[in-house]
């Protein structure tokens, strides 16, 4: 799949996981895991919105709709921290972007380390997140 970066505008080519909401399994290079019906709605929106990051309340509407349960934040918080355990096998993560919502990466050749630029929706973010990884290094 071709698609824009979002914080730098180069073309990205990448392979994305396909999810199957009739069988509720997600594959990833010749890789498949099964997870709830739940868990299965959450990576597909995010999949399907991919480098896109997906807001919070996108993610409550597609998965319970306007008359959703009250506890909406709370219950989607626990579907994605299961589907993160669960994706994690097969080399895929889902990064929470603060105040905004959770965006899908790609662990670099199944290391636990993400593409940094798909975890930022601008390039102040990114910025702020290289000068704090230099610190640290110093």
């Amino acid at each position: 799949m071709r698609c824009q970066c979002p914080t730098c505008g180069s073309e990205i080519e990448r392979e994305l996981p396909l999810v199957c909401l009739e069988s509720n399994t997600i594959s990833y290079r010749n890789r498949t895991i099964r997870v709830n019906a739940t868990e299965a709605e959450l990576a597909y929106v995010i999949v399907e919105n991919w480098p896109r990051t997906v807001r919070h309340s996108e993610l409550a509407m597609r998965i319970y709709g306007i008359g959703g349960p009250e506890r909406v934040a709370e219950n989607i918080r626990t579907q994605l921290c299961r589907l993160r355990q669960k994706i994690k096998r097969i080399g895929l993560g889902i990064a929470s972007v603060y105040c905004v919502g959770y965006s899908l990466y790609l662990h670099s050749s199944m290391r636990q380390e993400p593409i940094a630029h798909r975890l930022f929706t601008h390039r102040s973010q990114l910025k702020s997140h290289e000068v704090q990884t230099r610190r640290k290094a110093a």
